[in-house]
């Protein structure tokens, strides 16, 4: 079940609950990107830090990102997570605002310094993945609608020039509400900003 109930804290209306499959599995990388990767890959990072994630990245910089990368097993591609493959990912199973104590789990404005981390320092969830909630937003793959697609393996792909991407997880820089596990934002794919980043995902052709 992607989105939130009506009376989970801190809920938009673009979080209306909808019910969706996934057919098929996939991989999720267990951090976010980091910058030390993004420069082995595109020859030079926007920061420093090599186990900071790498952020000031756009939707278009992350496609770059990925159409440089070698090809992995037959039948498999790697590539920005769903919106949905995303949600479910972060959720780890659970139905709540978030997969655990968020302090524990999570950077965001209340326990960050007001400042990126590195990676992992935080719990991950119950499926491994670190840093799902907060530390930074990561790009998704879909357009963004204001109401979430449900059904099966749903995925908004609008080509229009004045398409906006998805984006989840909140940030460093927004308080703990923006990082429970159904807020979604919406930005054009040139939007960079320093809370911004992503996660690599491993999928099946066709998914």
């Amino acid at each position: 079940m992607m989105g939130s109930p009506a009376n989970e804290p801190g809920r938009h209306e673009n979080e209306a609950q909808s019910t969706v499959q996934i057919t098929k599995g996939f991989w999720l990388c267990e951090t976010e990107m980091t910058q030390g990767a993004w420069r082995d890959v595109m020859g030079m990072a926007p920061e420093s830090n090599p186990q900071h994630p790498v952020t000031s990245v756009s939707w278009e910089d992350c496609r770059s990102f990925i159409a440089k990368l070698p090809k992995p097993y037959p039948g498999w591609r790697f590539d920005l997570p769903t919106e949905a493959q995303w949600e479910y990912a972060c959720r780890a199973g659970t139905q709540s605002a978030f997969a655990g104590d968020i302090d524990s789990m999570g950077w965001h404005f209340e326990n960050s310094k007001a400042r990126v981390q590195a990676i992992a320092l935080k719990a991950p969830n119950s499926w491994g993945l670190y840093d799902m909630h907060g530390n930074v937003f990561e790009w998704c793959r879909d357009s963004y609608r204001e109401r979430l697609s449900g059904g099966s393996n749903p995925f908004v792909n609008d080509k229009s020039d004045n398409s906006l991407r998805v984006r989840r997880g909140g940030s460093w820089y927004y308080r703990h509400s923006a990082c429970r596990s159904a807020y979604r934002l919406g930005d054009p794919p040139d939007f960079k900003t320093g809370h911004l980043g992503f996660r690599l995902a491993l999928v099946p052709d066709g998914l």
